[in-house]
C-alpha cells in the first residue's frame, strides 16, 4: 500500500481491505464492510504487462458477515468455497490486458452471470465487446495504459438492488460499458450489500486461465494458449464512493449491524509463547492445517515452518523461497523460520528393563529408545487398502523385505494419499525402479556405439563409391573383390556338400565310419584354403 489510496498487489497475494490493522490477529470485525446500495465505486487500473493466463482481480465478498474462520483462519469466503467457506460474491473486475470478466456470484453459484469479454475453454464467454474495442491498442480502451473503472448499484423504488452497472473510460472515452439485470440471484445480493460487503484484490497466474481468456467454441475469444507473462505487481489508485445521481440511500437498519472494534475480542488469539501440544498428539496441527498456533505437527518427522506473518504449515523440510507446490494464488516466498519442535521420528516405546527389547517392549534389531543423535531412515511405502488389517494400530512391528533382505522396523502413521504424493506438504512418491540402472546405462551406451560405428561406415562407403579414384575408392574395390571371391567359395562349399551322398553304415563299424568322414572332409578344406 502506498499513500491512503494507491494498492500495489504482487504475483500470488490476497488482501483484504480494513478499518484498523492488529499484526497477527485476523479479526472480522475489523475489514470493511462498504455499504454500496444506490453508490458507485470508482478507481482506476494499470494492466500493462498482464499478459494471457494472469488474473487480477477486485471483488467483494461478505467477510464481515462471516462467523467460520475459514481453512485459512482469517475469515475469507466465496463463492467457490475457496477456504471451504461459501459466501455472496461479486466480481467488479477479473481481468488482464486480453480479457476482462465481471460477475455476479450468489454463494455456492460458480457460475453467476457475467459481462465484458474473453474466455471459454467448453463454451464460450462473455462477448459484451471484442478486442478492437478493449486491449492492448483498442479503439475504447487501449490496456497498455492505464483505465477507470467505474461500477455502479441502482436500486429501484424498494431499495433492492436491481443491476449492476459497469463503466470503462480513458482519456475521456465512455466505452466499453455494460449491465447485469436479469440475474435470479439480485435480491440476495441486495442483502449482502445492504449489511456491507469486504473489497479483495488478488494477483495470480495459471496455465488453465483459458475459462477468463481463450478462445472459446466461437474463436472470437483473444487468448490461444495462457504463456504466463505477467509483471511483478498490478497498480489500483483513485478509490471513490459516491451515490447514485437521482437515487435515495437506502433506509438504515434500526440494529446496527457493525460492532465498534474496540469492543470485540479477537476470534483468532495470538500465537503463544510455547506449544500447546506435544508434537504428535492430535491436538496439533495437519498436513494442510495452519501450525502458527498449535506450534507442532501430528505427521512423525514433521516440522512447523514459518511462510509469512500469516501462514505456518507443518513440513518435512523447507527452502526458503517460491514453492512450485503451492497453488498459483499463494505462491509467495517462504521464510522457513522454524516454530516448535520436531515431531519424533519414531515415538519411544516404554524400556523393559529386565528383559531388554522384544516384540512387546521394542522391535527386533531397533533399539526400544531412539539413541540421541541417531538417524532413522523414514521409507515411504505405498500399499493396497485391501492388504491392510483392519484398524491397524501405530506403533506395532513391520519387516520389510528388499532384494531378499529382511529390514526390521516400526509402523509410525498410516495416511490415504494419491499415489503421487503424501499429505499436502510431505513431498512427493519417487518410483523406484525394478532394473539396475547402471546395466540400463551400459545398454544405452553400446547402442548408442554400434549405432554411430554403422553410420561412420556408410558415410565412408558412399564416400568411396561416389570417389573411385581416390585411396578410399580403391581400398573399398578391393574389399569388394575379396568379398565376391569369398561368396562364391562358399557357394561352391556349399554345392559340394549338397551333392555328396551320404554313407548309411551300420553302427558297429565305427572306425569305417570316421575315416570315411575324413576323407570326404579334407578335399572340402583344400578346396576353402585354395579359394
Amino acid at each position: 500500500v502506498q499513500g491512503t489510496s494507491t494498492v500495489l498487489p504482487h504475483m500470488g497475494t490476497r488482501a483484504y481491505f480494513a478499518e484498523t490493522c492488529t499484526p497477527g490477529i485476523y479479526d472480522r470485525s475489523q475489514y470493511t464492510a462498504m455499504k454500496l446500495l444506490s453508490k458507485s465505486l470508482s478507481f482506476t487500473v494499470d494492466l500493462s504487462g498482464i499478459g494471457c493466463g494472469c488474473n487480477v482481480a477486485l471483488y467483494l465478498v461478505a467477510m464481515r458477515q462471516n462467523p467460520k474462520p475459514s481453512e485459512s483462519l482469517d475469515f475469507y469466503c466465496d463463492a467457490d468455497s475457496i477456504s471451504g467457506v461459501a459466501c455472496d460474491e461479486i466480481d467488479i473486475m477479473e481481468a488482464n490486458q486480453f480479457a476482462w470478466h465481471t460477475t455476479l456470484h450468489a454463494a455456492d453459484d460458480h457460475e453467476g452471470a457475467s459481462l465484458g469479454y474473453g474466455g471459454g475453454d467448453s463454451s464460450d464467454g462473455p462477448r459484451t465487446w471484442g478486442s478492437s474495442q478493449y486491449g492492448p491498442g483498442g479503439v475504447c480502451i487501449d490496456t497498455t495504459k492505464p483505465f477507470q473503472v467505474k461500477v455502479s448499484f441502482p436500486t429501484n423504488s424498494e431499495g433492492t438492488l436491481e443491476a449492476l452497472q459497469l463503466h470503462l473510460s480513458q482519456e475521456g472515452r465512455k466505452c466499453p460499458s455494460g449491465s447485469i439485470s436479469d440475474y435470479s440471484g439480485l435480491a440476495r445480493l441486495s442483502t449482502a450489500l445492504a449489511a456491507g460487503m469486504t473489497p479483495v484484490i488478488s494477483y495470480w497466474k495459471s496455465r488453465d486461465m483459458l475459462w477468463m481468456d481463450g478462445k472459446g467454441k466461437d474463436g472470437l475469444g483473444p487468448c490461444e494458449i495462457d504463456g504466463q507473462h505477467c509483471g511483478e505487481s498490478v497498480k489500483f489508485y483513485g478509490f471513490s464512493v459516491e451515490d447514485i445521481p437521482g437515487q435515495s440511500p437506502p433506509p438504515k437498519p434500526q440494529t446496527p449491524l457493525q460492532t465498534p472494534p474496540t469492543a470485540v475480542k479477537p476470534l483468532v488469539p495470538k500465537v503463544p509463547p510455547s506449544p500447546a501440544a506435544e508434537p504428535g498428539s492430535p491436538d496439533c496441527s495437519g498436513p494442510d492445517a495452519d501450525c502458527r498456533f498449535t506450534r507442532c505437527c501430528q505427521v512423525p518427522g514433521a516440522m512447523c515452518y514459518e511462510k509469512n506473518q500469516w501462514w505456518a504449515a507443518c513440513r518435512q523440510a523447507c527452502k526458503p523461497g517460491i514453492d512450485a507446490r503451492d497453488l498459483p494464488t499463494f505462491q509467495s516466498p517462504w521464510s522457513c523460520k522454524p516454530i516448535g519442535e520436531r515431531t519424533p521420528l519414531l515415538p519411544a516405546p516404554a524400556p523393559n528393563p529386565s528383559t531388554g527389547p522384544s516384540s512387546e517392549g521394542g522391535l527386533p534389531g531397533l533399539p526400544a529408545v531412539p539413541t540421541p543423535g541417531h538417524i532413522y531412515k523414514q521409507l515411504i511405502v505405498a500399499v493396497e487398502p485391501s492388504k491392510l488389517p483392519a484398524n491397524i494400530p501405530s506403533g506395532c512391528s513391520v519387516t520389510i523385505v528388499v532384494n531378499g533382505k529382511s529390514i526390521p522396523g516400526e509402523l509410525v502413521a498410516v495416511h490415504d494419499t494419491p499415489r503421487d504424493g503424501v499429505g499436502g506438504n510431505s513431498g512427493t512418491l519417487v518410483p523406484v525402479s525394478k532394473h539396475d540402472n547402471s546395466k540400463t546405462v551400459w545398454i544405452a551406451a553400446c547402442v548408442a556405439l554400434l549405432t554411430s560405428l554403422l553410420l561412420a561406415f556408410s558415410v565412408w562407403v558412399l564416400y568411396a563409391r561416389l570417389n573411385p579414384s581416390s585411396y578410399a575408392g580403391q581400398l573399398w574395390d578391393q574389399l569388394r573383390q575379396r568379398f565376391v571371391g569369398l561368396q562364391g567359395a562358399v557357394t561352391e562349399s556349399l554345392r559340394q556338400v549338397m551333392a555328396t551322398p551320404v554313407n548309411r553304415q551300420p553302427i558297429h563299424q565305427p572306425m569305417q565310419r570316421a575315416r570315411h568322414t575324413q576323407e570326404q572332409s579334407q578335399p572340402r578344406s583344400r578346396g576353402w584354403l585354395d579359394a
